[in-house]
């Protein structure tokens, strides 16, 4: 009888089961919105709190209870009138400050709470406690309960709700906080936009499936900002709300409004006192990102429209036959059958022909990734059998309608249900499936989409009335009347809640193109509390498939559509569905710089655009820019254009060589991973985090830092051929020419020809490059170069992380330090890991004569093993006697120079 609970259900009113607020479907008469200013002000109406019973924590903070300041408003929902505050100094740079309702019971902890096992929190640490800590706290009860954070040694106030109410309700909370005029505000996503937020911006954050529509919330949830203060000194700080219901944002002239639907205030800061510093702070609690497999940063190729897998045999070829790297071929849902995961078409992909492509990428040393989607297809009769749906009933594993009967939404294969990754069943099954999958295709990473969850349809069993097939998604701002909702005292109104956020999908309607939000997870937890969560637990579940059973010991590829803060420990992430523009190729670098600050290093956008058509000067600038993102894939819609870098000859040029380059410098580009993964450190980087006295260089997006050694200066405009590159303080060396470009004007202009992106070395950086082969592992066996661009003192810094590329905890690995100082290059081995590749060249930038005597190793080399060019200021040195073939040069290196 399974089949008739999940079709024979209708939406209607209903009331909880456990007892606690009923859940209602009011009828409305006013529409709340951050915008509408005729709607309730709770800084008006509302009361406030004050603090009573104020306890000093012994080398923690201080405790206090908020008891409401006057009668109860009810502006968005039930007044909560007693709150608990708890301030804790947790280290020198972080302080936690968390508001949550005094009462909370079983029956209403998942309303406020949000588990650590789900998201990772911070906490006291040995060095933590008010003596030693940054920061100082100030609070008063004139005229109600505010809060001050400021920093201990200057004063300067890092965040105030002084003059500001306190509004925590059942369904809404609300506090404000002021920022300096003219601030500089990065963050709050996921939003496609201007990197610097302007004032009077709203971001909404709410996960949803929608086109990369400018301003709207758009995938994922990152509840933090950074905040650039320039003056005596220049500072930064973070905030970071460890909050995962819908929020909305209002970035003000003078001031932040900060308001949510649900959940309580758990607040962190970041002291800084740099950009990097802030970021490598938040991610001390989200957690630092995983480290990717060495794989990962070849270039992949994809679309929607690879129909057969003679499509993907040609394509394959074609890319070898014009001599571009192809590391990895991704399917769309092409490969599936009627579009069901853990299928494939036995027509157009027969298993024999599909496996046996896959085991030929292997043996060429490719990959091979296949999407997998959050809707599991639910069979319309009890005649038609789909194992997973089956399996999945049996082992109970689909988010619930409030009856107990699986909800059943709308995707791609029509009537579709939804793995609810909290219930305790579900990692065994999702586990199961991967496995069969993997028995007959022998993928090496998945490509999770769909999974905000996305359906097609709105309203509770949508999918069940209309169960034809779409053959394409929805797409653009859909609105069909925003409905507004009277707060019912006591109640939770979880479809329709009393305030309106401005959700992109559909203005005001949080089940719009999802699941409903009175929806059941595992344990009672409503869809309305974890909504925003779904994406990320999804990928957290996949990280442990595929790290424990499909590849054991192996780091899981996986590139999520959905994110959370902390999800880069489980997964990377793409742009989404962007368009082939020269808007949308600026705001790939917004967004780089964003999911960089947001602690997910492993990103990239479709290369050439995902929707409309590409043409071949805008692929052939997107080709370049991406090349130098960590991520690198082309991927575009189903009934567009193909726009493989083949396609037209130019591009092909300038793909390989982008390519060329991005694959000498995949030593370079693994370490910033690595140092991203173990230390919280930054790959993609705006400028103004590394030069961050320079106000000129705040929330530029027009050029960006790859680690702290490559500026890139793309052409972003079409008709263009040259750049004005803005050059901070420093020395910079052109990569093609190795002159310096004597930067003393602030901007200069570069010549861009098609097929050419402006590219500057640093000086003080030592590049460990690596001669590049067709894949990933034939450039691992390359020899090796060292690329060293002196500072104004002469001195210069690098390092090199090498490990076996794709062990989740490899054995055998190295870490070496360079650094160049009075007159010599050195270096500082750690680790059992010998690479025997040789050393072929070093090539010092910014010589300032030639040497008079040159010493490796403490041998002199003869003269004919080195150049030194007066006009362009290089020393090249050619060890053209293999003197380090088959040693680990790494270990005690010494150039040394006499001038």
């Amino acid at each position: 009888m399974l089949w008739l609970f999940v079709f024979v259900l209708a939406w209607i009113p209903f009331v909880r089961g456990d007892g606690q607020q009923p859940i209602m479907n009011s009828v409305p008469h006013r529409v709340p919105t951050i915008y509408n200013g005729s709607s309730v002000d709770p800084q008006q109406s509302c009361p406030g709190y004050m603090a009573t019973s104020v306890k000093e924590i012994p080398g923690i903070g201080f405790s206090a209870t908020l008891e409401l300041n006057g009668p109860a408003c009810n502006a968005y929902g039930t007044d909560i009138d007693k709150l608990s505050l708890t301030v804790e100094y947790q280290n020198v740079r972080r302080i936690a400050i968390s508001i949550t309702p005094k009462r909370l019971t079983r029956e209403n902890e998942s309303y406020y709470d949000l588990p650590e096992d789900a998201v990772l929190k911070g906490y006291m640490e040995p060095e933590g406690g008010k003596e030693n800590s940054e920061f100082v706290v100030d609070w008063s009860n004139d005229p109600s309960f505010w809060f001050n954070v400021r920093r201990k040694d200057n004063g300067d106030v890092l965040f105030s709700t002084q003059g500001f109410k306190l509004v925590f309700e059942n369904q809404f909370f609300e506090f404000k906080t002021h920022l300096p005029s003219g601030h500089h505000v990065f963050g709050l996503g996921e939003n496609l936009g201007d990197f610097r937020i302007k004032p009077d911006t709203v971001r909404t954050l709410y996960n949803a499936d929608v086109p990369d529509l400018v301003g709207g919330n758009l995938y994922g949830t990152h509840p933090m900002y950074l905040e650039q203060r320039f003056g005596t000194p220049a500072q930064s700080h973070g905030v970071y709300l460890r909050n995962a219901h819908a929020q909305e944002v209002l970035v003000g002239a003078t001031y932040l409004t900060w308001r949510g639907l649900g959940g309580s205030i758990e607040l962190y800061v970041f002291a800084g006192p740099q950009p990097r510093d802030v970021i490598q702070q938040y991610e001390e609690v989200i957690g630092y990102p995983g480290l990717q497999p060495y794989w990962s940063l070849g270039f992949h190729q994809c679309r929607w429209g690879y129909s057969s897998v003679d499509d993907l045999k040609t394509v394959a070829r074609k890319y070898r036959e014009s001599d571009i790297p192809l590391e990895t071929l991704w399917s769309d849902i092409d490969y599936m059958d009627r579009r069901r995961d853990f299928t494939y078409d036995k027509e157009k992909y027969p298993l024999a022909d599909f496996r046996s492509f896959v085991d030929d990428l292997h043996a060429k040393g490719q990959h091979y990734v296949p999407i997998v989607d959050a809707a599991i297809y639910a069979p319309q009769s009890e005649d038609e059998d789909y194992p997973p749906f089956r399996r999945g009933i049996h082992s109970d594993v689909f988010v619930k309608n409030p009856d107990g009967s699986p909800f059943v939404g709308k995707v791609w294969p029509g009537p579709a249900v939804f793995p609810d990754f909290l219930a305790f069943n579900t990692p065994g099954w999702w586990l199961g499936e991967l496995h069969r999958f993997h028995s007959d295709i022998r993928y090496d990473g998945i490509w999770l989409d769909m999974n905000e969850v996305s359906s097609f349809c709105t309203g509770r069993d949508c999918g069940i009335s209309d169960a034809v097939v779409e053959d394409s998604a929805p797409n653009g701002v859909f609105s069909n009347g925003t409905i507004a909702r009277v707060p019912h005292p006591n109640a939770r109104n979880l479809d329709h809640p009393p305030y309106v956020i401005n959700n992109t999908v559909a203005p005001g309607e949080l089940g719009s193109r999802t699941m409903p939000p009175s929806s059941i997870h595992a344990g009672g937890i409503a869809e309305y509390d974890w909504h925003n969560l779904y994406g990320f637990q999804e990928a957290k579940t996949t990280f442990v498939a595929l790290s424990q059973e499909i590849h054991p010991g192996k780091r899981p590829f996986i590139i999520s559509r959905s994110t959370f803060a902390g999800s880069g420990k489980f997964t990377g992430h793409w742009g989404g569905d962007n368009w082939s523009s020269w808007d949308y190729l600026r705001y790939s670098i917004t967004q780089g710089l964003s999911f960089s600050m947001f602690g997910m290093p492993f990103f990239g956008t479709d290369t050439c655009g995902f929707k409309g058509d590409a043409d071949e000067e805008l692929c052939n600038r997107w080709a370049q820019l991406n090349a130098f993102f960590s991520f690198y894939r082309n991927h575009n819609d189903i009934g567009t254009a193909s726009q493989e870098f083949y396609e037209w000859p130019s591009v092909a040029e300038a793909a390989q060589k982008a390519m060329e380059i991005r694959y000498w410098l995949l030593p370079y580009l693994y370490t910033l991973l690595y140092n991203s993964h173990e230390h919280g450190d930054t790959f993609l980087r705006a400028l103004s985090w590394d030069f961050p006295d320079e106000e000129r260089l705040s929330g530029m997006e027009t050029q960006f830092m790859v680690g702290p050694a490559l500026m890139v200066a793309p052409v972003l405009t079409p008709g263009a051929t040259s750049v004005d590159v803005t050059f901070p303080y420093a020395e910079w060396y052109d990569w093609y020419t190795q002159m310096n470009v004597n930067a003393t004007d602030e901007v200069q202009t570069f010549d861009a020809p098609l097929g050419h992106i402006p590219l500057f070395i640093r000086g003080g950086s030592v590049l460990a490059l690596q001669e590049p082969g067709y894949t990933v592992a034939e450039s691992r066996n390359g020899a090796w170069e060292l690329l060293v661009a002196l500072d104004e003192e002469g001195d210069a810094s690098g390092d090199l992380y090498i490990d076996d590329g794709e062990s989740m905890n490899p054995f055998s690995y190295s870490y070496t330090a360079f650094y160049v100082c009075h007159g010599g290059v050195h270096s500082d081995f750690r680790g059992s890991l010998t690479n025997i590749n040789e050393l072929k060249a070093i090539t010092i930038l910014g010589m300032p004569s030639k040497p008079k005597e040159l010493r490796f190793n403490e041998e002199v080399l003869p003269d004919s093993m080195y150049k030194y060019n007066d006009t362009s200021s290089v020393l090249n040195v050619k060890f053209t006697d293999h003197r380090t073939q088959g040693k680990n040069w790494l270990d005690n290196l010494e150039l040394e120079w006499t001038l």
